[in-house]
């Protein structure tokens, strides 16, 4: 769309030609009459006269509601909790009703009353109440023939600008409910306001005249209202339904997959668990007491079955189901030879052990893994090696030091250097890693003053 030029007669067709706010549409609209209707006594430019002072007087009148100095401080004070969660005192909004007419006279009224409900204002019921001819003092906007202007649009004695008329008639009768719009905003920002009655419009979809416009009353505001939250938690209750059938079918998957995991269904399975671990066995031992004696498929080394078998546990739990009764014979109890408890279940044994449990099994397998070398003699000044783990040299890096273990690499060297400036091995460098590895096998080329060669031979 072009940009608004009030010396286009036809921009009166086009959808956002009055902008966005009253006073906007207001000023375009003036512009546009002083070029478009040229006679000043047209009674179009007086209704918009009528209009610009409306305006004019609501903002005055609006700030009767809007300024505290008629508000009862007192009423409005209340408890609330702070950002701290402590109890302060906080002001909130008083509570207004704001009702529309259209008088017999085809004028659009605007008033405001205090909320039946609260007792916020300071006036007393004299001072609402009409004082002709003055204007009555809640009377917060009055338009001159509001519903003339919508009715007899179009209704023009030159045919042949009839459809122009009609959408200029339509732009002013537009106007004055942008202006009620932006006077309940402003109230809005400073009061509580319920709408006993408002104008409801229909516009054409392309160029955003009025077609049909009609009141609602509270009730019919209220009932409306009532259907959008009745549709609303309608289609929250839906929604509540279908995830809560999604969380139950996923829950019933957790089940279904036992038994095509381990065999056995899931009550069962959880029951043989709590008879067999009630006999204080690990639970290695236990899956491995089931795979023996009650025919649970091998457990999968790459599966977290403590884990696995403790969401299953949870499944059974939200939907209801309770483990089986199992009553377990001593022949039934068979613990598995530590060699044939596999990785995963090896894992699952260190979380539930003690330390000091922890601590001898790694004793025993550091001992089994380390090499028996028996202690020096002494005469020759060596130092006692045997309680020293050594590097787990490769047979390529013994092939290159021209030994056949660690241990013999030290021993040669201790031998050669015997009647030398060099000291045999001390315990802290024995070769426990590469870098002492390396450094033992260097010194040895200078000690027996031969060259290591890449097949792994020695030579002078």
């Amino acid at each position: 769309m072009a940009s608004y030029d009030p010396r286009d007669k036809d921009h009166v067709f086009y959808r956002h030609v009055l902008g966005s706010s009253g006073e906007k549409a207001l000023r375009r609209l003036g512009e546009f009459m002083a070029i478009h209707v040229p006679h000043r006594d047209a009674w179009e430019r007086e209704l918009l006269r009528d209009l610009e002072r409306a305006v004019s007087a609501s903002k005055l009148k609006t700030r009767m509601v809007t300024t505290p100095t008629k508000w009862k401080l007192e009423n409005l004070l209340h408890d609330r909790k702070d950002f701290h969660g402590e109890t302060v005192k906080a002001l909130r909004k008083p509570k207004i009703v704001v009702d529309m007419d259209i008088t017999s006279k085809d004028n659009l009224i605007v008033r405001w009353r205090p909320h039946p409900e609260s007792n916020d204002f300071t006036f007393t019921e004299w001072e609402l109440r009409p004082q002709p001819p003055h204007r009555p003092v809640n009377e917060l906007f009055f338009a001159r023939g509001f519903g003339q202007t919508i009715a007899d649009a179009g209704e023009h004695e030159d045919d042949k600008d009839a459809e122009w008329w009609q959408a200029l008639q339509l732009r002013v009768g537009e106007a004055t409910l942008m202006c009620v719009k932006d006077l309940l905003n402003e109230l809005g920002e400073h009061c509580d306001v319920t709408l006993d009655s408002r104008i409801v419009t229909e516009n054409d979809p392309e160029t955003g005249l009025i077609t049909s416009w009609h009141f609602e009353d509270l009730e019919m505001i209220e009932e409306r209202e009532r259907a959008k939250r009745e549709a609303a938690a309608e289609e929250s209750r839906i929604a509540r339904e279908a995830a809560e059938r999604t969380r139950i079918n996923q829950i019933q998957a957790v089940i279904d997959g036992a038994e095509t995991t381990y065999g056995i269904p899931a009550p069962r399975l959880i029951g043989l668990i709590d008879a067999i671990r009630e006999q204080k066995l690990d639970f290695p031992t236990t899956l491995k007491t089931m795979e023996a004696k009650f025919g649970m498929k091998p457990a999968d080394p790459d599966i977290n079955h403590v884990g696995n078998t403790r969401s299953i546990r949870r499944a059974m739990r939200e939907l209801g189901i309770e483990p089986e009764s199992v009553t377990l014979q001593k022949e039934d109890i068979e613990k598995p030879r530590a060699a044939s408890i596999s990785a995963t279940a090896s894992g699952a044994t260190r979380k539930t052990e003690t330390l000091s449990d922890r601590m001898k099994r790694r004793i025993v397998a550091h001992k089994a893994s380390t090499p028996s070398i028996p202690a020096r003699s002494g005469t020759d000044g060596a130092p006692d090696y045997s309680r020293i783990r050594p590097y787990a040299a490769s047979q390529e890096e013994l092939d290159r030091a021209g030994a056949s273990s660690v241990h013999d690499l030290v021993v040669t060297f201790n031998e050669a250097a015997r009647g030398t400036i060099w000291s045999p091995v001390s315990q802290a460098d024995y070769p426990t890693s590469k870098a002492k590895f390396d450094r033992l096998a260097e010194r040895m080329e200078k000690v027996t003053g031969m060259a290591v060669t890449a097949g792994g031979s020695m030579s002078r």
